[in-house]
């Protein structure tokens, strides 16, 4: 979602805050982001998240759930060595 501006962003609804807020993408996450969600559209036309669980989940009702999403985040950040500025291993 844009920003004011036209920059793209990430819309979320913060819990700890009762609100929505907006968090500023680059331009290569956001298209990464819409990839993931054509790639959900064409499997699971009805699903709302963007991971939804990738087994026992005929219709897309349920989504990967935090560890499971977390577990796997992190073994990608390793398969491709991702680091910070600094050029410590990220995470």
């Amino acid at each position: 979602m844009p920003d004011s501006v036209g920059s793209p962003c990430l819309l979320f609804m913060n819990t700890k805050l009762c609100a929505e807020q907006l968090v500023p993408l680059s331009a290569r996450a956001a298209a990464a982001i819409e990839t993931q969600q054509a790639e959900v559209a064409r499997r699971l036309p009805a699903s709302p998240f963007l991971f939804p669980a990738p087994t026992a989940n005929p219709d897309g009702a349920r989504p990967f759930t935090y560890n499971a999403l977390r577990q796997r985040m992190g073994r990608w950040q390793t398969a491709i060595d991702l680091r910070d500025s600094a050029g410590r291993p990220f995470g």
